[in-house]
């Protein structure tokens, strides 16, 4: 699936109420757990702080609901700053409840 066909079926999602059909999909599961393996597997807020917590989800930078062009992108450039930024991030359970 093209990008443009991916973020036409997110919104069309979104708009049924059924975003969780794309957390299922086999593209999200298969970046999921690259990213995971990528850091280790570990928390990244919490590795900031210099305590280790077990990554267990993935979070988007830029919200799918807002974004859902970039749902598939691991990094994007920051329109700001123009620096190269990471928009999956592995999470424990509370970080990315905090997010």
């Amino acid at each position: 699936m093209n990008k443009d066909n991916l973020s036409a079926y997110i919104r069309q999602l979104i708009e049924q109420d059924k975003l969780y059909k794309f957390y299922k999909s086999r593209e999200w599961i298969e970046l999921r757990n690259e990213v995971l393996k990528t850091s280790h597997y570990e928390c990244q807020h919490c590795l900031r702080h210099g305590i280790y917590t077990r990554a267990v989800m993935v979070h988007h930078v830029n919200e799918v609901r807002k974004r859902p062009d970039m749902a598939l992108t691991k990094e994007y450039i920051d329109q700001d700053t123009h620096e190269k930024k990471r928009n999956l991030v592995s999470l424990c359970n509370p970080c990315h409840e905090a997010e």
